[in-house]
C-alpha cells in the first residue's frame, strides 16, 4: 500500500508542515482536482492505497483515494479561491462559512502509516473507542483508538474534520491503552 505524492510534495519524506486544509471534491474527481492544483502551484496531497481489483479477465493494481471525496491543501487565505476553481472542487471542509484548518499532527500521523509498509485498510470515523498509543515499531508514539477484528488488532488513526480514519494491523504487544 502506497501513498499518491504529487510532484509538488505536500511534505518532506520526513514530515508534514504548515497548515492544511481538507478540500472536498466530486466522486471520483480526486486525482483529476490534484493535477489541476499542482498546475496552479497549490501544494496538496492526496493520500491513495495501491488496491488489488479483479475485472471479469483479469486483476490489476490500482491507486484509489484513501479518504474518498477529500484531498488536503497548502495554501495561503488569500490564495483559497485558486483552489476552488479546480473542476471538481465543491469546496472547503468550513465551520460557520470559514474553513477549518486539520490539524497537521492528524495527517502526519496518516502519512507516517502509509510510509510504514503496514498494511492499511480504511475504516469507518470511531467516535467511541479505547485510546491507545504505540510503543514500538516504526509507528511509535502515535496515539488512536484500539480496536480487534477477527481476532487480530487493529489501530485506527483518525481525521475528525473530514470524519475519516484509517485502520493499521499492529501486534497487541506494541500497543498500550492510554
Amino acid at each position: 500500500m502506497k501513498a499518491y505524492q504529487t510532484e509538488t510534495a505536500p511534505y518532506s519524506d520526513s514530515t508534514i508542515q504548515g497548515e492544511w486544509f481538507a478540500l472536498h471534491v466530486r466522486s471520483r474527481h480526486e486525482k483529476l482536482v490534484s493535477r489541476q492544483l499542482d498546475e496552479r502551484g497549490i501544494t496538496n496531497w492526496l493520500p491513495l492505497l495501491e488496491t488489488r481489483r479483479r475485472w471479469s479477465d483479469r486483476y490489476k493494481i490500482i491507486n484509489e483515494p484513501l479518504f474518498p471525496g477529500y484531498l488536503f491543501v497548502s495554501i495561503a487565505s488569500e490564495d483559497r479561491f485558486d483552489a476552488l476553481y479546480a473542476r471538481g472542487t465543491v469546496g472547503f471542509v468550513s465551520f460557520n462559512g470559514c474553513p477549518c484548518p486539520v490539524p497537521a499532527e492528524q495527517l502526519e500521523q496518516v502519512r507516517r502509516a502509509l510510509a510504514s509498509k503496514l498494511k492499511c485498510n480504511p475504516y469507518p470515523y470511531l467516535h467511541k473507542g479505547r485510546p491507545a498509543e504505540i510503543l514500538r515499531g516504526p509507528l511509535k508514539g502515535l496515539s488512536g483508538t484500539l480496536i480487534q477484528k477477527n481476532r487480530k488488532h487493529r489501530f485506527v488513526l483518525s481525521v475528525p474534520l473530514i470524519g475519516r480514519s484509517v485502520a493499521v494491523e499492529l501486534d497487541a504487544v506494541d500497543i498500550r491503552p492510554l
